[in-house]
């Protein structure tokens, strides 16, 4: 580890520290997420503090410990990594209790704590009235003040990045723990070289995806359960499972494994520049530069198109930290909204509208993440058809399973090597080969409601001539495989 910088302070010592003079800045970075504390964790701490000097004086500690803070320091400026939440709430409570003469008014410490988001808004107005409301009562405006002057915290301040996570990672105190997608967005940020421009331009693309509000109601019914938070699905449900579901083996997103995909096993960057490995979309090797306004560009190859659908980068390919992880994310968004609201794509978003929107969940999101890995290898212009093939392949476990669990479709997948099998076909007919040969497993022991809606799904889409016996989901199924196998192209 670095050197380390472990004091202990108070309130007051602590922001004396950026005392305008002294020429540091106290600052909130832009990969920090928003002010979230609520009225349950203003009333836990209001409490706490009463509570703590109540106690008996001879009983009662000096100090009412508030945890750490973790800091990062780069050049003159101190970056709040962990205790943003905890230090802003404390400046409310000071200018609450202290007005004019508190440290916000009095105005001589330089600390730059920009609040763009309308959350962190609303939370702080929140902090606002809720402390003034509650110093109303004049027994516990008394407390508050005396408590208030005996909170200390352990300041810890390091020069390196990946110390910094890592101690805030390690962090347990009583404010609410991040979420996966936050934490890749701050360490991501951070490793962006010198250049706060360009970590402007990644941090806006990224709340523009996160908060991705107008979702084509397609994409809004595969990753239904974040509507306003569109990142930890992104993340979670498709871009996990493209890179981790081969070679046999398949697992579900958690919060260890997302870190470690995504950041605690990639490596340091020196530069701002993005490796691009031969072979990929039919580039030779090459980097891809980022210019501080977000703009990216080729160089050491061929020239490519501007649209980040277009980027020499693979889903499995090996990831590096800042630039290359934030380029990857957005490509692979834009590739998904293309798939399902592109209008290029209506007779793809028709036939997953008539046999895949109302089915579950988890057939659903195998569907999408195999779409976007075929995409990925082979491009749009057969995706129809490779949705065809997969339906076939996979489509049987909706029609002869009377109940879809999580693991069905992974599983299925994994022990066929499905997506392997995308990845390493060189041409699409081979791919839709492959697929055809997969035997469905046609044991019928009872049948439910999604089964004959499936059912029912596929003999319209495809007009195929019900069968006379009733429940003969095996003979409509091979009549299936037929139309689609005429179909075979490229």
């Amino acid at each position: 580890m670095s050197d380390l910088r472990i004091t202990k302070e108070s309130i007051s010592s602590f922001f004396l520290q950026f005392e305008r003079t002294l020429g540091k800045v106290l600052k909130i970075p832009d990969y920090q997420r928003e002010y979230v504390w609520s009225n349950d964790n203003f009333s836990r701490l209001a409490e706490d503090l009463t509570d703590f000097i109540k106690i008996e004086d001879e009983k009662r500690p000096n100090e009412y410990y508030l945890g750490n803070i973790v800091l990062h320091e780069h050049n003159k400026e101190i970056n709040i990594v962990d205790g943003q939440q905890r230090l802003t709430t404390l400046l409310i409570i000071n200018f609450v209790i202290n007005k004019e003469q508190s440290i916000l008014k009095k105005g001589e410490i330089e600390f730059s704590f920009l609040f763009k988001s309308k959350i962190s808004r609303k939370n702080i107005k929140n902090c606002q009235h809720f402390f003034e409301e509650y110093l109303t009562n004049e027994e516990r405006k008394k407390c508050l003040v005396k408590a208030i002057e005996k909170v200390i915290f352990v300041s810890i301040t390091t020069g390196s990045p990946d110390e910094a996570f890592t101690l805030f990672d390690t962090q347990n105190n009583r404010g609410i723990k991040p979420k996966v997608a936050d934490l890749l967005k701050a360490v991501h940020l951070m490793s962006i070289i010198n250049d706060e421009k360009l970590q402007e331009s990644f941090a806006k693309k990224w709340e523009d995806i996160e908060k991705y509000e107008k979702a084509h109601p397609l994409l809004l019914s595969i990753l239904p359960w974040y509507k306003n938070q569109f990142m930890p699905d992104l993340i979670n449900t498709v871009l996990w499972r493209a890179r981790t579901w081969k070679y046999g083996n398949y697992s579900f997103a958690w919060d260890d494994g997302v870190e470690k995909e995504f950041f605690k096993e990639l490596k340091d960057v020196q530069s701002n520049t993005i490796k691009v490995f031969s072979g990929i979309n039919k580039f030779v090797g090459g980097e891809i530069q980022c210019s501080s306004g977000g703009n990216c560009f080729v160089v050491k190859s061929y020239s490519i198109p501007k649209s980040p659908i277009n980027y020499p980068i693979s889903v499995r390919q090996p990831l590096e930290r800042g630039v290359t992880f934030f380029i990857f994310v957005e490509k692979y968004f834009e590739t998904l909204q293309y798939i399902f609201e592109d209008r290029s794509q209506v007779k793809f978003q028709e036939f997953f509208n008539k046999l895949y929107r109302y089915q579950s969940d988890y057939m659903k999101q195998a569907f999408v993440v195999a779409s976007l890995v075929f995409v990925d290898k082979f491009g749009f212009e057969n995706l129809l058809s490779f949705a065809k093939y997969w339906d076939y392949a996979t489509g049987h476990l909706r029609q002869f399973l009377y109940r879809i669990r999580m693991e069905t479709y992974p599983k299925f997948i994994a022990q066929q090597q499905l997506l392997d099998k995308i990845f390493n076909s060189y041409t699409e007919s081979e791919l839709f080969r492959q697929l055809l040969e997969v035997k469905p497993n046609f044991e019928l022991r009872s049948i439910s409601a999604p089964m004959r809606k499936y059912h029912e799904a596929y003999i319209e889409y495809y007009k195929i001539v019900k069968s006379e016996l009733p429940n003969d989901f095996e003979n409509d199924y091979q009549k299936k495989r037929k139309i689609v196998e005429d179909q075979i192209c490229c």
